[in-house]
């Protein structure tokens, strides 16, 4: 964490040096050589960054002062304006075999949504059980959304004969907050990211699921697709699949509810 000098006649408070730990736990100190033009460069991410600031007492002062921490200086947008870059996802289970791709751009919407696929990946069961009755395929409908039971007599991953398409928001209006949980700087904070709280966000994501849509239905992706398309399958809302966050499903299930419901976003620092 940065160490912060509050002399008198500063104008404003400086860094002159830094406490930090090693991989052994042990606790070091380093400052800024006297006389030289040395300065602190504090680069530990998006939510690395204002957490060490507010550890070291610059931010919000009301919330530094409800965790014991010395306000050094009160700067109040010090964890505010917190954006991530939310994705929804529609599995698309295949009837012919499909070979294992990495991740890649397969196309950008008007409002610049990045649009990923790939293919031929063992995913979670949950990615493509519905459940919810409204109406979707079952798997006594299609086998490729039946794993079959490991030796526990578990379902809960299956290799997954198909692709994945996904919609990423690319620049976000809608904007967040971060929080300390704790004052231990080797725990996550608390990052509230507000999702599609925007409407040009919502609208953003219709046309990405939209497009979506259209692709997984048209006809150069016909052989690769079961006469009752897969096209919106719902996600179960208590999965968490290779490090994404899901949550909650709604009851009803159209381009414009699923897109905050729907959220999957990658885990951060």
């Amino acid at each position: 964490m940065p160490t912060i000098d509050t002399g008198a006649g500063r104008q404003t408070p400086q860094a002159y040096g830094v406490l930090y730990s090693d991989e052994m736990g042990g606790m070091h100190e380093a400052y800024v050589k006297d006389g030289s033009a040395g300065e602190i460069i504090l680069s530990a991410g998006a939510l690395g960054s204002p957490q060490l600031l507010m550890l070291s007492g610059v931010g919000p002062s009301e919330h530094l002062r409800s965790f014991g921490i010395e306000v050094v200086l009160d700067q109040p947008m010090i964890g505010r304006g917190m954006s991530d870059n939310p994705m929804n996802i529609i599995a698309a289970p295949s009837p012919q075999p499909v070979e294992i791709s990495s991740i890649q751009v397969a196309g950008i919407t008007h409002s610049g949504n990045y649009v990923e696929s790939f293919t031929g990946f063992n995913l979670a069961a949950s990615l493509v059980h519905d459940t919810s009755g409204g109406g979707t395929e079952t798997s006594d409908q299609n086998p490729q959304l039946s794993p079959p039971p490991s030796k526990e007599g578990k379902q809960d991953v299956f290799s997954f004969q198909g692709g994945i398409i996904l919609d990423k928001l690319a620049r976000p209006l809608s904007r967040g907050f971060l929080q300390f949980k704790n004052r231990n700087p080797d725990d996550n904070p608390s990052a509230t990211f507000n999702y599609f709280t925007e409407p040009a966000d919502v609208e953003a994501c219709v046309e990405g699921l939209e497009t979506m849509k259209r692709a997984l239905e048209s006809k150069g992706l016909s052989k690769f697709r079961y006469p009752k398309s897969i096209t919106m399958k719902r996600v179960r809302s208590r999965s968490t699949v290779h490090g994404m966050r899901m949550t909650p499903p709604p009851r009803s299930n159209t381009a414009r509810t699923s897109c905050s419901p729907y959220t999957i976003t990658m885990e951060g620092a």
